[in-house]
Formats: C-alpha cells, sequence, structure tokens
C-alpha cells in the first residue's frame, strides 16, 4: 500500500472543489481542513497513474508519498 499527503494552498478553493470530486469518484479519504491536508491510500500498482494525475490535474499541490507494506 502507499499513502499519500496531499496539501493544498489555502487560496485554491475552486481547484480544491475539483480535487475533491476526483478524490470522492476514486479513493476514500480524510481531510483537515484547518491543516489544508488530504490523506488516503491506495495500493501499489496504482500510484504511478495516481500521481501522474495528481501533478498534471493539480499542480498547486504538494504530494508527499508514504510507502506502506
Amino acid at each position: 500500500m502507499v499513502a499519500l499527503k496531499l496539501r493544498y494552498p489555502q487560496d485554491a478553493p475552486q481547484r480544491l472543489e475539483a480535487l475533491l470530486d476526483y478524490l470522492n469518484d476514486w479513493h476514500q479519504y480524510q481531510h483537515e481542513q484547518q491543516q489544508q491536508l488530504i490523506h488516503f491510500t491506495m495500493q501499489r500498482s496504482l500510484f504511478r497513474s495516481e500521481l501522474f494525475i495528481l501533478q498534471r490535474h493539480f499542480p498547486q499541490v504538494n504530494v508527499q508519498v508514504v510507502y506502506l507494506n
């Protein structure tokens, strides 16, 4: 499994809505609004495609990757 932590800028409400819509369709996630942090886990086999999508469509989001067993 791979865990992703996404940090987003406070001044990006429109892109945040699009990001949350995307995540709602594909993942179960936890959103900590006060810390501007979203985190979720996925299968390792999906990691590269998810990272590509996040970087391509949500470049303002800082992606932190945590590898799990």
